[in-house]
C-alpha cells in the first residue's frame, strides 16, 4: 500500500471507529486491527492517537463544511430555500453521526476553547452565512442577522444531538425526515423572516 492510500485508510477507519464508539472509546489496538496496520504505523503517519484523531476530524469537518458552502451557493438566489437545505443538512448530520458531532464540540463544550480548529472553521463558516444573509435579506441590522443565525444553528444542533429530551412533544419527532424537516421550516418562518 503506497504511504498516502495507507494513511487515508487509517484516517478512514479511525472516523469510522469514532462514529461507532466516540472518541473516549476509540483506541489504537481498534483502529489498527480495522485499518489492518499496526501501531508503529499510527506513530509514523501521525505521532499519537491525539494527532490521527485531530486530524480525521479535522479532515470530516471541513469536508462538511465544503459541502455546507455548496448549498449555500446554489442557492444564491433564493436564501431562505439554501438554509432550509443546509439545516436538514446539518441537523441529518448531527442525528446520523452524533459521535463525530460530540467530538467537533467536545473542546468548545468542555473548555471553552473557541481557537481550535473546529471552533475556528465554523466561525469562518458562520461568516460567510452572514454574509450570504446580509445579501439576501439587506434591510436588516447585523445584530439580528447574527441573532437570526446563531437561534437556527442552536435549534438545529441542540435538537439534533439531544432529540431524546424532546420526546414529550409527540408533533415532533426527530428520527422522522418529514418531521425534521417541518420542524427546520417553522423553526426559519418564525426566526428569519423576509
Amino acid at each position: 500500500m503506497k504511504k498516502q492510500a495507507k494513511k487515508n485508510s487509517i484516517l478512514d477507519t479511525a472516523l469510522q471507529c469514532i462514529k461507532k464508539h466516540g472518541v473516549q472509546d476509540t483506541t489504537v489496538r481498534t483502529i489498527t486491527e480495522k485499518a489492518g496496520v499496526n501501531t508503529a504505523s499510527i506513530n509514523y503517519y501521525f505521532g499519537s492517537k491525539d494527532h490521527l484523531i485531530e486530524e480525521a476530524l479535522d479532515q470530516h469537518f471541513e469536508s462538511l463544511l465544503v459541502d455546507w458552502e455548496v448549498i449555500m451557493e446554489r442557492q444564491a438566489m433564493n436564501f431562505k430555500q439554501g438554509l432550509q437545505t443546509l439545516l436538514r443538512d446539518v441537523m441529518q448530520e448531527t442525528q446520523e453521526n452524533p459521535n463525530l458531532m460530540k467530538a467537533h464540540l467536545y473542546d468548545p463544550l468542555l473548555y471553552n476553547r473557541t481557537d481550535g480548529p473546529f471552533a475556528t472553521r465554523f466561525d469562518k463558516f458562520l461568516q460567510f452565512l452572514l454574509e450570504q444573509k446580509r445579501k439576501a435579506q439587506p434591510g436588516k441590522s447585523d445584530q439580528v442577522h447574527q441573532l437570526e443565525i446563531m437561534q437556527l444553528f442552536s435549534g438545529v444542533l441542540f435538537t439534533g444531538l439531544l432529540h431524546g429530551l424532546f420526546e414529550q412533544f409527540d408533533e415532533w419527532d426527530f428520527d422522522n425526515r418529514e418531521s425534521r424537516q417541518a420542524y427546520i421550516e417553522e423553526m426559519i418562518q418564525r426566526i428569519v423572516e423576509e
